[in-house]
């Protein structure tokens, strides 16, 4: 549930925000900025089916907690450096990493779920992409407002993925699979 709210929040911060932070923070041309959220959603499309093979092949919860926190490193180089060009190749690979999210996510409530309960829990899962979409560019943009540093626009993810990624080696330990 927790990789849909995940999801939502930085698809929907990037896609508003970020353009944004690009254009007043790194003085991005429009173009650039186009470019740059161009490769934020190829990367998501390009990279479904390999990390979904990758996610049958070395187990679900391993790959959704190896993406998150490749997330997470992403968003924390993104906010060290301020060339749009190198904007635009982690953009694609951040892309893929949040683009991960919700269809891993997604497979483990298929996994760990009984069938009399799939509604109801991809029902909840959907509802968590929908908050998590909602608040994501509120919270940031009242972050980088309130405290006066648009960075946190990227601190924010890096942060959230590590904590996505505790919760996800903390589940594990509890979970055991249905068989």
């Amino acid at each position: 549930i927790s990789s849909g709210a995940l999801y939502g929040y930085l698809m929907s911060s990037l896609v508003t925000l970020f353009p944004l932070y690009l254009k007043r923070e790194i003085n991005v041309p429009e173009a650039g900025m186009a470019a740059i959220i161009t490769a934020v959603i190829i990367g998501t499309i390009i990279s479904q089916v390999p990390i979904g093979h990758a996610a049958d092949r070395l187990g679900k919860r391993k790959t959704l907690l190896t993406c998150t926190v490749l997330l997470g490193g992403v968003f924390a180089f993104m906010s060290f450096h301020s060339d749009w060009r190198l904007f635009l190749m982690t953009g694609v690979l951040a892309g893929a990493l949040a683009g991960s999210l919700y269809p891993i996510g997604l497979a483990l409530i298929g996994q760990n779920v009984r069938k009399e309960r799939l509604g109801a829990a991809t029902s909840t899962f959907s509802l968590a992409f929908g908050i998590g979409s909602l608040v994501g560019p509120s919270v940031s943009g009242l972050a980088m407002t309130h405290f006066d540093n648009p960075k946190l626009l990227l601190y924010i993810p890096s942060f959230l993925s590590g904590a996505f990624a505790v919760t996800i080696i903390a589940l594990y330990k509890k979970t055991v699979p249905r068989t």
